[in-house]
């Protein structure tokens, strides 16, 4: 070896003689960072014999500081430590310093007997800053608004770079960037090689008065490139508008309610810039603005609104703090110009409407009175102040009565005032008897506010009968004789009996009447089921669709992993004393929460068992609970038919004197804000104790009010049986061909077996594969989404034989930008809202798109009942008919919201991701991640970069990855870095990061890539070697595995029977080419005599240890124990010490401390 390296030095000391080194077959220019390690590259063929390396371009002189011969690395740059070299042949600079600033020669023998091929590599190193962009003096970040004088300096540096960088202030327009006159530049050379540039500008007045924005650029251009934006940006205002020379619009809005103010102006058209301020006794106040042009921004620098990306200011619950002046300042071509708003709050009162003295509120009032007398209203917790007056309603009526000594009093409750109207009244003709009054709100800034009560006045005679007033606060003096005592007695004892018996028969008569107006009410409910959405005309009842998926349940509230099958849904109303009232149906989205609260509601209805132990079952979906201020209100409204005899006191008394169950399905899709106070009670358990609560929710959104004693019921999806079981129920029947090809058609999509866990998504599958008999093969799940909305699309169009109607739908499938922004506002902005009132959203989707997306079923349409804000006479004047759309499932609201994620993310760069994603947790949205890398490939690799940096971001990228083209073979490099350390699974994990490792492992299995160890800690649950594996808690399958080399089981106190051992045991054997089989931190049976499996260990080449605490053991040919290393047999009185040792090192564990307490599920 030393001998051929000699040679060929020899030959390349004569070719310096014979060619001369200026003989160079390539140059290149490379630029590598100071302090970093960097790799210099030069031409490279595939094979070469040897390759040498030197620090100079004349090099005839000089040894090479690397030599790299037969993978041999030798030179004194390498023996120091400076440099190393590839196995490709490209020089590493292991430490970047100035001194490599410099020529190297690369120097490439081909083949022994060729000339070498002499490459120079010119190195130039750069220093970047510390910030990446051009930093403005007046701003904090890369963008600003400022209000700034004629004559002030704003000056802009990058400091410490290398090479040198040019700085440039430019103002820009909607014509292109212009260069600004009055501006300085000037650079510092630091001692370390690098420089420090200024641009400072001398802000002048504007020519034109009509000029009050500048939009000023601060652009920084080097080579190579050394910023993550090479821009930053300062709108600057030179002055006031004239307020007075501005009409300022009134804007009214409720407290709670969204504010939405447009700035006046065709944002996509005419406008640059724009600047939002909230107008307030400092000279500046909050602020916000946007740049149309060139690079778009918005930037909000306001803690209560911020702007949309129409420009528009945005507040997503208005409070009473919000009220005050804002301004829209906006540049066109023609100058700048402003809008100003007085935003006002109001709040309603509550109840809604006027209360008027001596009447009930659910009831319309006649009160019978003196022909003189008071009259008094009050209007509660409302705001602004505003006044209230008393009149006749028919104004022809006004000269019956005279209203005098009017007294209006006023009190202050910190935001709202009460206030309270009396009145002294005198009727003008002695023959009157009847009269309509009304009490009304006087001076009111909104519409909303003008609020009124009417009643009625039955007038006496001054000789005639006394009001019932006067009644109740008179005296009755008995008669003192014998024979009127003894018939007084008679009377006080029989007629509160009668009255007792009276009150029971009306009490039992009600109730009847409201459970059968519930089941009137439920029916339509339940036996209109709709599977697929395009299908509408094709509906079935819940019993004819349900099939029981994996349903299991945890004993208390609190997050743990010890969960328990249950056999069927009856079981979710488990008589169980362990078990709480407070029971929480949780799952992913379309797992069948609200299919199951059908179908209680279905078997209540039918009297089937164990619902009809119940008196009364109530079902409400509380997103129609938003404003509803009881929970007897809410029944009365949204489930009782309007002319229903029930007074809200009666439903009130029946639900607490009779054994109820409540259903609240939906607890997700309300924000915290919008949730009902009565609702967070009841949970709570702080009202209406006796009743069996049952609240559906997503497994991401528990209810913080809960109890931590709640029951909770897991959803976890369909499995083979199940989806078998749904196929021959809901579709095929007895037809085996059909279900067949159902079956093959699951079989040649694989990548969509994990998807098809979710019930709502396999009966879609199934139910389209059955109605368009196609075999199509899908890649990705968003393949298969993409198919599915095209089917309902297509099937829309089939319906008209219109041609033009069916053009304007195929533009209406590819064009749904606006919807693409709602349903993304909806996950992030406006977390929580998951429907719009229909006036709202036709003009903000298009009146023809939403009609269009209405008949498809993609949306959907509901009628939502509220009380008017006004008092009336009868029921159908009192209540207000809402008409309110959203998506059909909520995994609708993901695909459309990822259009507009991918868009957004290609927009931005991978460090600002989080800005825009950091209130949507993958854990809760993992389809809107999925989807968007599938949509667009560009944005994927942005938000792949993006979840990688995410604690256990890696095993969810990967589930992105395979969205991009479904093909495992194309991320096989990327699973290949994942699998390099052991893959945990861990009950902290949630069940799609579980999920997520599980696919990972099935990929790593399905392309042959070794994983050294899967890590299983605190999640086994047991072995099912039948369903294909070990068993999780969380209900997960750790199918049999291949090219994996070690097995680790973690129980942390846990003691596993002999049964379970096996089982595993028997797992570990059924798994192809595994080493090692490890228990860690749990408690196993002293000897294993399943010869079976003894010889199944013997004669295959899997090692089984053991270590309980710090000892270690392996599983000896005969079942017993051996120390580690020696092979000396564990006896059994060492077992059982080791047995006293773990229990005490292991007693704090909650499997140690539940056997203490006596559970009998350990």
């Amino acid at each position: 070896m030393n001998l051929l390296l000699y040679l060929i030095i020899l030959t390349v000391e004569a070719l310096h003689f014979t060619v001369g080194p200026g003989v160079v077959e390539d140059i290149s220019h490379q630029y590598i960072e100071l302090g970093s390690k960097e790799t210099l590259r030069c031409p490279l063929p595939s094979h070469f014999y040897a390759i040498f390396w030197y620090d100079s371009a004349e090099h005839s002189q000089i040894d090479p500081i690397l030599k790299f011969h037969d993978g041999v690395k030798t030179g004194e740059g390498y023996i120091s430590g400076e440099y190393d070299i590839e196995l490709g042949g490209s020089l590493v600079i292991q430490n970047v310093s100035l001194s490599h600033e410099r020529i190297f020669t690369c120097l490439v023998f081909q083949s022994q007997k060729d000339d070498p091929v002499t490459s120079l590599v010119n190195v130039t190193v750069t220093v970047k800053p510390s910030r990446r962009y051009p930093i403005i003096n007046k701003c904090r970040d890369k963008h600003c608004f400022r209000n700034l004088q004629s004559g002030t300096n704003v000056s802009c540096t990058v400091g410490n770079s290398k090479p040198r960088v040019q700085l440039t202030w430019s103002q820009r327009t909607e014509l292109g960037d212009e260069y600004v006159v009055n501006q300085t530049t000037s650079v510092i050379s630091n001692h370390e090689g690098s420089f420090s540039t200024e641009a400072r500008l001398l802000l002048t007045q504007p020519q034109s008065h009509m000029i009050v924005l500048s939009l000023l650029v601060c652009k920084a251009t080097s080579v190579p490139e050394i910023f993550n934006l090479t821009e930053s940006v300062i709108i600057i205002q030179h002055g006031e508008h004239n307020h007075e020379d501005y009409r300022t619009n009134p804007v009214f809005v409720e407290r709670y309610e969204e504010l939405e103010l447009e700035c006046s102006v065709d944002i996509d058209v005419d406008v640059s810039y724009l600047v939002w301020r909230r107008l307030s006794g400092e000279a500046l106040g909050e602020f916000a603005f946007a740049t149309f042009i060139g690079e778009k921004y918005l930037i909000n620098e306001s803690k209560t609104f911020e702007i949309d990306r129409r420009g528009s200011l945005r507040i997503h619950s208005v409070n009473v703090i919000h009220e005050g002046l804002y301004t829209c300042m906006y540049n066109t071509p023609v100058g700048d110009t402003a809008s100003y708003y007085g935003v006002s709050v109001y709040v309603l009162p509550d109840p809604p409407y006027p209360l008027v003295y001596g009447c009930k509120e659910d009831q319309y009032c006649v009160m019978e009175v003196h022909q003189e007398g008071h009259l008094g209203c009050s209007l509660l917790g409302v705001r602004p102040e505003v006044d209230l007056d008393m009149t006749t309603f028919l104004k022809s009526e006004s000269n019956k009565i005279t209203f005098y000594d009017k007294q209006l009093k006023v009190k202050t409750n910190q935001e709202t005032f009460d206030i309270t109207l009396t009145t002294k009244y005198k009727i003008d003709e002695s023959s009157l008897s009847r009269l309509t009054l009304e009490c009304t709100t006087r001076n009111t800034p909104t519409t909303s506010l003008e609020l009124s009560t009417k009643f009625d006045l039955l007038f006496m005679e001054e000789n005639g009968t006394p009001t019932e007033s006067n009644i109740a606060a008179s005296s009755i003096t008995p008669s003192v004789s014998g024979k009127t005592n003894g018939i007084l007695t008679v009377i006080l004892v029989i007629l509160p009996t009668i009255l007792v018996i009276c009150l029971l028969i009306t009490f039992l008569v009600l109730k009847d009447i409201l459970r059968s107006e519930l089941r009137t009410s439920y029916e339509p409910m339940f036996q209109s089921i709709c599977p697929i959405p395009f299908i509408q005309e094709t509906a079935f009842s819940v019993k004819d669709l349900y099939v029981d998926g994996g349903i299991e349940y945890s004993a208390t509230g609190k997050k743990q992993n010890n969960w328990l099958p249950l056999r069927s849904y009856q079981e979710i109303l488990n008589e169980d004393p362990t078990w709480s009232n407070i029971r929480i149906i949780e799952g992913d989205p379309g797992t069948g929460k609200t299919i199951i609260s059908l179908l209680l509601a279905h078997d209540w209805t039918l009297q089937i068992a164990p619902l009809q132990k119940f008196d009364v079952f109530i079902f409400l979906r509380l997103r129609h609970l938003v404003k509803t201020v009881s929970l007897f209100n809410a029944i009365k409204l949204l489930l009782l038919p309007e002319d229903t005899e029930l007074t809200i006191v009666d439903i009130e008394n029946i639900i607490r004197s009779s054994s109820v169950i409540l259903i609240l399905d939906g607890y997700d899709e309300l924000s915290d804000s919008e949730r009902p106070d009565f609702v967070k009670k009841i949970l709570a358990r702080q009202i209406l104790q006796k009743l069996v609560v049952l609240v559906t929710t997503r497994s991401s959104c528990f209810p913080c009010e809960l109890s931590p004693s709640a029951t909770r019921i897991r959803l976890t999806g369909f499995d083979d049986i199940a989806r078998e079981k749904y196929m021959q129920k809901a579709i095929v029947q007895d037809n085996a061909n059909a279900a067949e090809m159902i079956k093959q058609r699951l079989q040649d999509n694989p990548m969509l077996a994990d998807f098809f866990q979710v019930p709502f998504l396999f009966v879609m599958f199934a139910h389209i594969s059955h109605e368009r008999n196609a075999n199509v093969k899908f890649h990705s799940v968003t393949s298969f989404f993409q198919y599915m909305l095209t089917c309902f699309h297509s099937h829309q169009r089939n319906k008209y034989n219109i041609e033009k109607y069916k053009r304007k739908s195929e533009v209406f499938e590819r064009d749904h930008k606006r919807l693409d922004k709602l349903a993304f506002a909806s996950l992030s902005v406006d977390k929580g809202k998951s429907q719009w009132r229909k006036q709202f959203i036709g003009p903000k989707i298009g009146i023809k798109f939403l009609e269009e997306y209405l008949k498809i079923g993609i949306l959907t349409e509901e009628e939502v009942l509220s009380y008017h804000q006004k008092k009336s006479t009868s029921y159908s004047q009192l209540v207000q008919r809402n008409h309110f759309v959203r998506f059909f499932h909520e995994l609708f609201c993901e695909w459309y919201a990822a259009y507009f994620l991918a868009k957004e993310v290609e927009r931005h760069s991978v460090e600002d991701l989080g800005k825009l994603l950091n209130k949507l947790d993958p854990l809760n949205v993992q389809y809107l991640y999925r989807f968007a890398c599938g949509i667009n490939q560009r944005a994927a690799e942005k938000i792949i970069q993006y979840l990688k940096r995410r604690r256990d971001g890696d095993e969810f990228a990967v589930l992105c990855i395979l969205e991009q083209s479904g093909k495992v073979e194309n991320i096989k490099d990327t699973v290949e870095e994942l699998c390099k350390e052991t893959i945990f699974i861990s009950d902290e994990g949630t069940r799609l990061l579980q999920r997520s490792k599980l696919q990972l492992i099935d990929i790593a299995s399905r392309v042959q890539i070794p994983v050294p160890c899967i890590h299983v800690e605190k999640c086994f649950d047991s072995v099912d070697l039948g369903k294909g594996g070990m068993i999780l808690k969380s209900g997960l399958n750790l199918p049999k595995l291949s090219f994996v080399e070690e097995v680790k089981i973690s129980e942390m106190g846990r003691e596993l029977t002999i049964e379970e051992t096996s089982d595993i045991i028997r797992y570990a054997l059924a798994c192809e080419k595994l080493e090692r089989l490890s228990f860690e931190c749990c408690m196993l049976p002293a000897e294993v005599s399943d010869d079976a499996l003894l010889s199944g260990l013997h004669s295959g080449e899997t090692v089984v240890t053991w270590n309980p605490i710090v000892t270690c053991y392996q599983l000896g040919p005969l079942g017993k124990w051996e120390y580690q290393g020696d092979g000396k047999i564990l006896t059994i009185r060492e077992y059982d010490e080791e047995f006293k040792q773990f229990c005490e090192s292991w007693s704090d564990t909650p499997w140690q401390m539940s056997k203490k307490n006596g559970d009998p599920k350990i």
